[in-house]
């Protein structure tokens, strides 16, 4: 058996950290080559910031979407465009799905984003109709439902999914106001209503880290983060992401929001 000395594994130590900064800088820079980049500026309603971990000085924001719901007071993770022949498309059997009633099946997709769209404004007369035609009891809660979309709610919507990121991104050619990542639908079949019922897993986020410049541009002391200052989270702000070959998006800029009347 060979026993290394302890500059030895000193030395092994440090390679193995050399390499595998290596491999992400390489990775990262893949991600930002070529011409393949889409950019788009979001705000903190799409791009909240996330709590930093105990004891941890690092920042990032949360890339937050939303499934458009027909009906606003039951909230749904099953979109109604992903229907039987979007499951197919995506590579499920519907019969097989059937066999295996208390397992999911799941695929990774890449999603298509549209911020601020069709699927938000559809959304945003939705809660306006329901607060119009809402009763005396229930006037409150619309009220507060339609200030959520119109002031708060994520303006990002999942419009769309496939498992070629060419061919999706070849439906959206012309706008500009639609990204991409890469993304999980799972399906089962429920002997409840006796159909498939597919999803898209939302608990797998996307994280965007928050570098030095942009935490100096957006004025957020270290001091503030390890107070966890409650006025961080109530920033209004404007980030331009891009997003490169991997999906793997990056913050071009930012800037903060003038809020004063």
């Amino acid at each position: 058996m060979i026993r290394l000395t302890s500059k030895q594994l000193y030395l092994a130590a440090i390679a193995t950290v050399i390499v595998s900064n290596l491999a992400l800088f390489a990775t990262a820079f893949y991600n930002r080559s070529g011409d393949q980049l889409r950019e788009i500026s979001l705000s903190q309603r799409e791009l909240p910031l996330l709590r930093p971990g105990y004891e941890s000085s690092n920042l990032s924001f949360g890339l937050t979407w939303n499934i458009e719901q027909n009906d606003l007071s039951k909230f749904s993770h099953y979109p109604a465009w992903l229907d039987t022949a979007k499951l197919i498309s995506l590579g499920f059997d519907p019969e097989s799905l059937e066999a295996k009633t208390s397992r999911n099946d799941e695929r990774q997709v890449f999603l298509a984003l549209e911020f601020n769209g069709n699927a938000y404004q559809r959304t945003l007369e939705r809660a306006q109709k329901h607060l119009l035609e809402a009763s005396e009891v229930k006037r409150k809660r619309a009220e507060e439902q339609f200030r959520h979309w119109q002031t708060t709610a994520s303006r990002l919507f999942v419009i769309d999914a496939d498992v070629t990121l060419d061919t999706l991104k070849a439906r959206y050619t012309d706008q500009p106001n639609i990204i991409f990542i890469k993304g999980i639908v799972s399906a089962r079949y429920s002997s409840y209503i006796k159909a498939v019922t597919a999803y898209i897993d939302t608990s797998r986020k996307v994280k965007v880290n928050m570098p030095l410049p942009i935490r100096q541009a957006l004025g957020i002391t270290m001091d503030a983060i390890k107070n966890s200052d409650e006025k961080l989270f109530s920033l209004e702000y404007d980030v331009v992401l891009a997003f490169g070959l991997r999906l793997e998006p990056w913050i071009v800029s930012a800037r903060l929001r003038d809020t004063k009347p």
